[in-house]
């Protein structure tokens, strides 16, 4: 959870940082400039709502969109521009970012954690496991014990 939470606020951090450079090349009107506060909110109930969720292998950006309330169009856009991910992307980052926290405690093996973070296919798992942290699940899990 910390790590989700720290991910979030450098992801705020650096559209902060770009907010500034772009308003020193050209002008924006106040309305084209978000409130940092309302982007941590809704990047906040956007992850309350992913980790309800985070075992069912059948939650999609269409759910999402709709436990939020809005279109999917909309969330696709709003998380693209807070993230720089695509809402599927976002998602899987997420699922395997827990992935991560529960290996590194060594409570549960790599198929109770791929159960766990809404995986239905071992392989699929260690493939994108593999490609977003450069390791195997089992490799990850043994280097942080």
């Amino acid at each position: 959870m910390d790590v989700l939470k720290a991910s979030i606020l450098s992801i705020l951090k650096n559209r902060e940082q770009l907010k500034r450079k772009f308003q020193k090349e050209i002008e924006i009107t106040p309305n084209l400039v978000t409130n940092n506060s309302t982007d941590s909110k809704f990047m906040d109930k956007i992850l309350s709502i992913i980790e309800e969720h985070l075992s069912d292998s059948q939650f999609t950006v269409e759910i999402l969109a709709e436990k939020y309330g809005v279109s999917r169009i909309y969330l696709n856009r709003k998380i693209k521009a807070l993230t720089g991910e695509t809402s599927n992307q976002f998602i899987r980052n997420i699922r395997l970012k827990h992935a991560a926290e529960l290996l590194k405690r060594g409570e549960m093996n790599v198929s109770e954690v791929t159960w766990m973070v809404g995986y239905n296919d071992l392989k699929t798992f260690r493939t994108r496991f593999k490609e977003k942290f450069g390791v195997s699940p089992s490799e990850f899990a043994n280097n942080n014990k």
